[in-house]
């Protein structure tokens, strides 16, 4: 009996069985661990599935804006994708060509390649400034004559003057008289 009135038990009684070298067994804090690390993955994928795009799950709400002069160029404005913040907005654009048309591309690190790809589609985010008149390119994708995605990229292009009567001053002053909040 020991001090407490309690027969004594020799400890690995008391204890949990350790298992024999090379058997493999999991300790709860190793479970605990394990649990936590699957946890941290599945979080991350789901994020990744997840898009973090406010617009990801709204329907396209195209509108035609303008064609070029000569006709050989159709853009439209997704409404449900405009943004403004002051007088700046966020704009997804689409221009469609009459024709296969040949872009110019161009790599954005030393040594990459750089020449021409046949695109029938742009789709672009683009950044208008209303009281600047400037544009600017945020991301863009092409698409081949069958509709399939050929390049895409996240990029911060240069600014640049939207001169009436050009595709992004006739984008301009559509978003600009549509959709400028009133303060």
């Amino acid at each position: 009996m020991n001090s407490h009135g309690l027969p004594r038990h020799p400890l690995k009684m008391v204890c949990l069985p350790v298992p024999p070298p090379g058997h493999l067994g999991i300790t709860i804090l190793a479970f605990m661990k394990l649990v936590k690390k699957l946890l941290l993955i599945y979080l991350i994928f789901a994020s990744l599935n997840s898009c973090s795009n406010q617009f990801a799950y709204l329907p396209n709400n195209w509108q035609l804006v303008t064609n070029s002069s000569d006709k050989t160029k159709t853009v439209y404005v997704d409404k449900n994708r405009i943004t403004q913040d002051g007088s700046k907005f966020r704009v997804w654009t689409k221009v469609l060509f009459g024709e296969v048309e040949a872009v110019k591309y161009s790599g954005n690190k030393p040594g990459q390649v750089s020449g021409e790809m046949m695109v029938k589609r742009i789709d672009s985010s683009i950044e208008y400034d209303c009281k600047a008149r400037t544009a600017m390119l945020i991301s863009y994708q092409l698409y081949d004559s069958e509709d399939k995605l050929i390049d895409s990229k996240w990029i911060k292009g240069d600014i640049e003057y939207a001169a009436p009567g050009t595709i992004h001053g006739d984008v301009l002053k559509y978003v600009c008289k549509n959709y400028s909040k009133k303060n």
